[in-house]
């Protein structure tokens, strides 16, 4: 069984990481994120629009200053309703891996480490 606590996570910066995501047959939308944060097993994001649990989307993970573009692909295993300090609401979403090269996965955390972030283990 995956234990999503013995995964690494990394912390939330906005300005070093994106995600967008696709999902639907006919017309896939593509939608940009808010990374909380990120690790081995998953993503942890905000979003504005609720996606429902189980929803199967393909997610392109972009590190900043780079060129490259992590393909992977992903399910919605939790979704938490939240509000801001304007009581604006949004929605916070699990995401667990269920394809990704293991290599995307150490592209990510040695882009978060060359800019002197530390991993947190949970």
């Amino acid at each position: 069984m995956f234990n999503r606590r013995r995964q690494k996570r990394l912390a939330n910066f906005d300005d070093i990481i994106s995600v967008t995501y696709k999902y639907g047959f006919f017309s896939p939308k593509k939608t940009a994120l808010s990374v909380i944060n990120i690790g081995g097993g998953g993503l942890k994001l905000a979003i504005a629009k609720k996606i429902k649990k189980g929803v199967l989307l393909a997610i392109d993970i972009m590190l900043r200053g780079s060129e490259h573009v992590l393909p992977a692909k992903g399910e919605v295993v939790w979704v938490k309703k939240r509000e801001n300090s304007a009581q604006k609401s949004y929605y916070e979403i699990g995401i667990q891996f269920t394809k990704i090269d293991p290599l995307s996965i150490c592209k990510v955390y040695n882009h978060f480490k060359d800019r002197g972030l530390k991993l947190e283990i949970n």
